[in-house]
C-alpha cells in the first residue's frame, strides 16, 4: 500500500524557532515512529513570495499530500500559490499553537489544529459564530509535548529546589521570594540545552504567568501548557496560577500547588506551602496528578491524536 505524504510547512527563517522545532521537527519524528506504516512525514518551507514561479511549483509539489501549516505559514504564500496548494493537496490543516486566530484564514483549512483545550474551544466558537465560512471545517486537538531530552529524575533530594524556566518577562515573582526561585532564562531552542540539567534538579517548577499586556489579542489566542508537560516529564510538581490556560483542565481544581490569584500574598503562601509539604502526602498527591499529565502528553498519546487528524483525509 502506498503511503500518504504529510508535509509540515513553516515560514522561512523559522528553522530554530521553538514552535517549528517542536511542532514540525519533533512532531514528524514522533509521527514517523508510531504512524510510519501508513504515512511519510517531511518538513518544508515555501520560497519567498517574490519568486512566484517557484511558489507555484512548491504548491503543485504538494499534490495529494496532507499539508500542515504551522501558525502563520499561510502568510508566506501569494494568493495564487495558496489557491493552488488548496486545490492540489489532499487536505490542509493549520496548527495554530499559540498564534491569535486570524479571520482571513478561518475558512482556509479543512482542519484547525489546537495545541490546547482552550484554543480548541476558541476555534470552535469562532467557526460557529461565522456563518459565512464554508461547512465541513473541523477543529482537532493535538497535545503539545515535553522536550524529548527531558527524562524523569531517579532520586528525591533532601532539599527542595524551585526553578523557573523561560522568559523572565512572562512570569510574576514576589520580590521577597526571588532567592527561593532559581531563574533559568531561555528564549530560543538552541539556548534550551544550557539549562537542560536544571529541569531535573528543580523538583518544583514555577509556572506563574502574569497578566497579559495585550488583553484584546489574548482573547483570540491560547497558549499550550508546555511548562506542565516539561515538569511532568522529569517527575516534578508545578506551582502555577489558576488563570493559566488549561491549568485546571490538566491539574484539576484541587491540585495542591495552584495559586488562586496574582497577588504577592497568594504566591508567597503557595511557595511556603510547597516547602513545608515537600515529600509529604500533598506532595505525593501532586506527583500522582503529574504522572497522569505525563501520560496524556506522551509521544504515544500525541501520535493517537495525530492519527485521528490524518484519518479525516482517508
Amino acid at each position: 500500500m502506498e503511503k500518504t505524504r504529510v508535509v509540515f510547512v513553516h515560514k522561512q527563517g523559522h528553522v530554530h524557532f521553538g514552535a517549528k522545532v517542536m511542532r514540525c521537527d519533533q512532531m514528524a519524528q514522533i509521527s514517523s515512529r508510531y504512524l510510519g506504516g501508513k504515512y511519510t512525514f517531511e518538513i518544508a518551507s515555501p520560497p519567498k513570495k517574490k519568486f512566484a514561479v517557484r511558489q507555484r511549483r512548491f504548491a503543485k509539489g504538494c499534490s495529494d499530500a496532507i499539508v500542515i501549516l504551522l501558525k502563520n505559514a499561510a502568510q508566506s504564500f501569494t494568493p495564487e500559490a495558496l489557491d493552488i496548494l488548496r486545490r492540489s493537496a489532499r487536505g490542509v490543516c493549520i496548527d495554530h499553537v499559540d498564534a491569535p486566530i486570524n479571520s482571513e484564514t478561518l475558512g482556509l483549512p479543512d482542519v484547525h489544529i489546537a495545541a490546547s483545550r482552550k484554543s480548541e474551544m476558541l476555534l470552535k466558537k469562532r467557526l460557529e459564530d461565522n456563518k459565512a465560512i464554508r461547512s465541513g471545517i473541523t477543529v482537532a486537538h493535538l497535545c503539545h509535548h515535553a522536550d524529548p531530552r527531558l527524562v524523569a529524575a531517579s532520586d528525591t533530594p533532601d532539599k527542595l529546589e524551585i526553578g523557573y524556566f523561560g522568559n523572565i518577562g512572562n512570569t510574576l515573582l514576589p520580590a521577597q521570594y526571588e532567592k527561593d526561585v532559581h531563574v533559568y532564562p531561555f528564549t530560543k531552542t538552541d539556548e534550551f540545552s544550557s539549562v537542560l540539567r536544571h529541569f531535573q534538579d528543580s523538583r518544583l517548577h514555577y509556572g506563574v504567568r502574569g497578566a497579559s499586556a495585550r488583553p484584546a489579542i489574548e482573547r483570540r489566542m491560547a497558549k499550550p501548557f508546555t511548562k506542565v508537560f516539561n515538569a511532568a516529564a522529569v517527575g516534578a510538581n508545578i506551582l502555577v496560577n489558576r488563570q493559566v490556560d488549561d491549568a485546571i483542565h490538566y491539574l484539576g481544581d484541587d491540585y495542591p500547588y495552584l495559586v488562586d490569584d496574582l497577588t504577592e500574598q497568594s504566591n508567597g503562601e503557595r511557595i511556603d506551602f510547597a516547602r513545608s509539604s515537600y515529600g509529604g502526602p500533598d506532595w505525593q498527591r501532586g506527583l500522582n496528578v503529574m504522572a497522569d499529565v505525563r501520560e496524556k502528553s506522551s509521544p504515544a498519546a500525541e501520535a493517537r491524536e495525530m492519527e485521528q487528524i490524518l484519518a479525516v483525509f482517508n
